[in-house]
C-alpha cells in the first residue's frame, strides 16, 4: 500500500512511496533523485548510472529468511577506492525496515537501533578495539573506512549525501553491527543485526524490468585477452583469473586489469573439480600461490578456494605437504595477546608472524584480488589446529584451520590419493627469536592461511545517515582472508 503518490519534478512520471520510512527516491524513468518533504516533492539532480555488480539481491526481490520476509525497495552503490558494492534497503512484512548486504556466500542483516546508547568517538575506533552495546552484546571492530556513496535506485530511508565513515563490527553467536558517522555533520547511529549464510534464503526474483539490477544468465565467459571460454562466475565474484593465458579481468566487464607468470605449481585439484567434506558439497573454483619469508627464506603455499551453495565460500591450504581446511570464525570469539589467542576456552599458542604475499591466481575469486598484496599473518596452533589471523590497518579476519588427510580429500574430490604426502605434525615447542618470530623448526615454513574468507572481508558494510528525519542504511561487506571477510580486505567490496 502506497503511503504517498505523486510525480517526478523532472519528467513528470507517476512515483510511488511504499515504505513509511523512505524519505527519497530514483526516478526510474530519467533517475532523476527526489526528496519528499511534509510540502512537496524536491528535485536533487541526476543519479549516476549504476555499475553491473555481482549481486545475488535486486530491487523489486522478494525473499524469506528464519520465518521472516522482506521485499527489497532501493539499493545503494559504495565505494572505498576498490571498486563499488551494492547495500539494499528492505522492508520486513511487520511494517519494518533494514539493510542487507551480500558478501562471501553470506548476508549482513542490519536494523537500526532507536535506543539511545552511547557510542565510542570515531578516531578511537582502532581494528580489533572493544565496543559495548548494552545489551546487544561486546563487540570487536573489523573494519573501519571512509566511503563514499556513488548511486542508488527505488526508495531510501535517507537524503543521499556523498562521505560516509563506518565501522563494522563482530559480536557474540554471529551477531554483526555497523556504526554509522555519516560525513561528521549528524550524530552517529547504530545498526545491529546477524549474518546469515546465503543458503538460507528462499528467493523469488520479480518479473518485469527492473532497472540497474541486470541478472544475466551467462552459461560462459570470453577472456578478451585469448578469447579463451570461462564458465559463468558464482554469484558474488569479483574477478576472473583465465586459465588459459593467466590474465586477471574483472567479472562483470571481462576488461582485462592484469596479466601474471605461470604458476610455480601445478594445482592439486583442477578448477570445477566437486566433492563433498562434511557432508557439504563444494566445487573447487579459484587457486592461489602466496608466500612470506620466514628468517630471510621464501616459503610458498597453495590456497584453494571452494564454493557452496549452502555455505558460501570456504578454504583448502597446502603447506608443504599439510592439508588444513580453513573456516571464518568472528574476531569477537578470540582473545588474544601477543603470544597467544583463546577460543573458546581453548589456548592456541603463537606459531608465525609474517608478511603473507599473493604471487599467482588462477579462477573465480570473491574480493577484487590483485598479485603482490599484503597482510600481516599470525598463526596461532594448538596441537594440530591453527587460529590464524589477517590484518591490514583498516580490516581484520579471523579463520579456525583443522588438519585433514590427502586421502580425505582424494577421495572426496575424485583424484589419486597416492598423488602426495599427507603427513602434518607442528613442532609443540617452537622457539622464538627477539622479535617474537618463530624460528623454522620441524615445520619450517608453515604461514599463516592467508585465504581470503572475509576480500579481508572480513566484512564490508558501510552505511550512510539520514537527513536527519529518522533514515539511513548499514549493512555488510566483504574481505579476504587467507589464514582466515570475514570480508572486505584486499577489496572486500
Amino acid at each position: 500500500m502506497a503511503v504517498a503518490q505523486g510525480q517526478c519534478p523532472s519528467c513528470g512520471a507517476p512515483m510511488t512511496f511504499g515504505v513509511g520510512a523512505s524519505h527519497s527516491q530514483v526516478c526510474k524513468y530519467c533517475r532523476t533523485v527526489v526528496v519528499r518533504t511534509d510540502r512537496d516533492w524536491q528535485n536533487l539532480g541526476k543519479a549516476a548510472d549504476l555499475a553491473n555488480t555481482p549481486s545475488t539481491l535486486a530491487v523489486g526481490d522478494r525473499g524469506t529468511f528464519r520465518n521472516r520476509s522482506f521485499e527489497v525497495v532501493g539499493r545503494v552503490q559504495l565505494d572505498y577506492g576498490r571498486g563499488p558494492w551494492d547495500e539494499f534497503y528492505v522492508q520486513y512484512n511487520d511494517g519494518q525496515w533494514g539493510w542487507i548486504a551480500e558478501a562471501q556466500g553470506n548476508l549482513y542483516v542490519t536494523q537500526k537501533i532507536e535506543e539511545n546508547l552511547p557510542l565510542p568517538q570515531p578516531q578511537v575506533l582502532m581494528i580489533e578495539a572493544p565496543v559495548s552495546l548494552g545489551r546487544y552484546g561486546n563487540f570487536k571492530v573489523v573494519e573501519r573506512r571512509d566511503a563514499r556513496m556513488l548511486t542508488a535506485e527505488g526508495e531510501l530511508p535517507f537524503k543521499p549525501s556523498a562521505k560516509r565513515f563506518y565501522a563494522d563490527c563482530h559480536g557474540p553467536n554471529g551477531a554483526f553491527a555497523t556504526l554509522d558517522y555519516n560525513d561528521g555533520t549528524k550524530a552517529p547511529e547504530l545498526f545491529v543485526g546477524m549474518i546469515i549464510p546465503m543458503g538460507e534464503i528462499a528467493l523469488k526474483p520479480r518479473g518485469g524490468e527492473r532497472p540497474g539490477a541486470v541478472k544475466t544468465a551467462m552459461t560462459e565467459l570470453t577472456c578478451q585477452n585469448c578469447g579463451g571460454k570461462l564458465p559463468a562466475p558464482k554469484a558474488g565474484i569479483e574477478r576472473v583469473s583465465c586459465r588459459h593465458c593467466n590474465t586477471i579481468s574483472d567479472s562483470s566487464t571481462m576488461q582485462v586489469l592484469a596479466r601474471q607468470g605461470a604458476a610455480r605449481q601445478r594445482p592439486v585439484f583442477q578448477l570445477g573439480t566437486e566433492g563433498t567434506l562434511g557432508g557439504t558439497k563444494y566445487m573447487v573454483i579459484g587457486y592461489v600461490e602466496r608466500s612470506a619469508y620466514v628468517e630471510g627464506e621464501q616459503f610458498f603455499w597453495q590456497e584453494y578456494l571452494l564454493w557452496s551453495q549452502t555455505v558460501g565460500f570456504r578454504w583448502l591450504m597446502l603447506d608443504e605437504g599439510n592439508w588444513l581446511f580453513v573456516n571464518p570464525i568472528s574476531s569477537a570469539d578470540v582473545q588474544c595477546n601477543e603470544y597467544q589467542a583463546v577460543w573458546h576456552g581453548r589456548t592456541f599458542q603463537l606459531r608465525n608472524r609474517n608478511d603473507a604475499r599473493v604471487e599467482y591466481v588462477l579462477g573465480e575469486f570473491y574480493w577484487k584480488v590483485e598479485v603482490g598484496e599484503t597482510v600481516a599473518a599470525t598463526d596461532f596452533v594448538a596441537g594440530n589446529d591453527v587460529l590464524s589471523r589477517e590484518k591490514t590497518r583498516d580490516e581484520v579476519s579471523w579463520s579456525y584451520c583443522t588438519a585433514v588427510s590427502f586421502a580425505q580429500l582424494a577421495q572426496a574430490f575424485g583424484v589419486n590419493p597416492n598423488a602426495m604426502a599427507t603427513g602434518f605434525a607442528y613442532n609443540p615447542t617452537p622457539s622464538y627469536d627477539s622479535s617474537g618470530n618463530a624460528s623454522s623448526g620441524a615445520f619450517g615454513g608453515f604461514t599463516t592461511v592467508a585465504i581470503v574468507v572475509c576480500a579481508i572481508a572480513c566484512i564490508i558494510c558501510i552505511a550512510a545517515s539520514s537527513d536527519g528525519s529518522g533514515g539511513s542504511y548499514s549493512s555488510g561487506g566483504s574481505s579476504y582472508s587467507g589464514g582466515g571477510s570475514s570480508f572486505g580486505g584486499f577489496g572486500g567490496k
